[in-house]
């Protein structure tokens, strides 16, 4: 019994990386969404890749459901409510699938992944932010 409770911190922490603001398990519980911002400021900006990383091109990776959301209104994309997945091989934080569903990656094995287009007719494009943090705050001056 020992062993099996030995690897809770581990899971933790893992749980921690993947949904650090709690959303996953506040939609399940929740009747009502999390709503994304409606207004955003003028330094935040979002950008859709088709090739490589937001970090490659300095931006960085969306990670909180609401402002991935909020990006996907933003840059009129036709789905703008977020789906989950933990498959490790998806590009980190939020993406567009297939040019038409939103998702977010919760592994903690998709950081550093970027644009996604192996296999013809799903690309998996990722969606990047001016702001760190996964755009939920605004970055330091």
């Amino acid at each position: 019994l020992q062993a099996h409770f030995s690897d809770v911190p581990r899971m933790h922490a893992i749980k921690a990386r993947a949904d650090p603001f709690d959303v996953f398990r506040s939609r399940l519980i929740s009747r009502s969404p999390v709503e994304p911002p409606t207004k955003t400021p003028d330094d935040l900006r979002f950008e859709q890749l088709s090739q490589g990383t937001c970090n490659s091109v300095g931006l960085h990776p969306i990670t909180h459901p609401p402002m991935c959301e909020a990006a996907a209104k933003a840059l009129k994309l036709s789905d703008t409510v977020v789906k989950f997945t933990h498959e490790a091989a998806r590009p980190e934080g939020c993406y567009f699938f297939r040019d038409e569903l939103l998702y977010m990656g919760l592994s903690p094995l998709s950081v550093g992944q970027g644009a996604e287009m192996s296999t013809p007719g799903k690309s998996r494009l990722p969606i990047c932010s001016t702001w760190p943090d996964g755009g939920a705050q605004r970055p330091a001056p």
